[in-house]
């Protein structure tokens, strides 16, 4: 998961986050901690971030927008269905820098919203809920 201090339309066409945010010292993605299954037919990605995390300089930071990205490389050349698009990256190799200028892991699903001001003095536990 990674948020972020811009915002963009809510669109099939996002390929990332506007303006991300680190969530550690290095790292704009941070890994889900859950997923539950509350019904048979939904998911539910739940990531809490804590004192320092997001806040790595101490100052409130304006958060306006989410991504949930996969660990997997949908956007990988090659033909459709040959299963280069669903291969898991190595961990080594995931591109955490989530540099906008570089637009090879879109997260597959992304969410604006009003401003929620992360400080240190609280965590953010996000939670993402799937229905189908």
């Amino acid at each position: 998961m990674g948020l972020g201090v811009g915002n963009q339309l809510e669109a099939q066409t996002v390929a990332s986050l506007a303006t991300p945010t680190l969530a550690t010292t290095t790292n704009f993605l941070a890994l889900i901690e859950v997923a539950e299954f509350p019904t048979s037919t939904s998911v539910r990605f739940i990531k809490e971030f804590g004192l320092n995390e997001i806040n790595i300089t101490g100052a409130p930071i304006a958060i306006t927008e989410a991504g949930l990205f996969a660990d997997v490389s949908p956007a990988a050349p090659g033909n459709p269905n040959d299963g280069t698009e669903d291969v898991a990256q190595d961990p080594g190799t995931v591109d955490t820098t989530l540099n906008p200028a570089v637009i090879t892991n879109p997260p597959v699903a992304y969410k604006s919203f009003g401003v929620l001001t992360k400080t240190v003095d609280f965590t953010l536990e996000v939670r993402w809920d799937f229905r189908f």
